[in-house]
C-alpha cells in the first residue's frame, strides 16, 4: 500500500465516522422525543384514582385522626398532631387543627383533663 491509498482510506473512514456521529445524534434526539411522549401519555386509571383520592383526602385524613385517637387510652392533641403531621405527613399543621375543630364542632371529639393533662377522646355518639 502506498501513502496515497492510506490517505484515501483515512479520508473514507473519517467520512464514515462523521456520518455515524450524525446518525447517532439523530437517534439520540428521537429517543428523547419518544421518552417525552411516553411520559406525557395519560394513564386513565391512575388519573381517576388520583381525582378520587383528592376528593376524599379530607375524609381519609379525618378518619386516620379518629383511628389514632380511638386506638389510644389517653392521647393529647399535640401527640396526635405529631403522628399525623410530623411522622405520617398527611397534612399541614394548620389543616390538622382545622380538622380537629371541625370534628369538635360536629361532636366527634371530646376533651378531658386527666392528671392535669389535656387529652382528647372520641365522643360517645360515634
Amino acid at each position: 500500500m502506498d501513502d496515497f491509498s492510506i490517505k484515501e482510506e483515512i479520508d473514507a473512514n473519517n467520512k464514515r465516522i462523521a456520518l455515524l456521529e450524525e446518525q447517532n445524534r439523530v437517534l439520540i434526539d428521537e429517543i428523547k422525543k419518544l421518552r417525552e411522549e411516553l411520559s406525557k401519555k395519560e394513564e386513565p386509571l391512575k388519573d381517576e384514582l388520583m381525582r378520587k383520592f383528592n376528593r376524599n383526602k379530607k375524609n381519609i385524613i379525618k378518619s386516620k385522626i379518629l383511628d389514632i385517637i380511638g386506638g389510644s387510652r389517653a392521647i393529647s392533641i399535640p401527640e396526635v398532631k405529631d403522628i399525623v403531621v410530623e411522622q405520617m405527613r398527611y397534612c399541614s399543621k394548620a389543616t390538622f387543627y382545622r380538622y380537629i375543630e371541625e370534628m369538635k364542632r360536629n361532636g366527634l371529639l371530646e376533651f378531658s383533663n386527666i392528671n392535669n393533662r389535656a387529652i382528647v377522646v372520641l365522643s360517645r355518639q360515634i
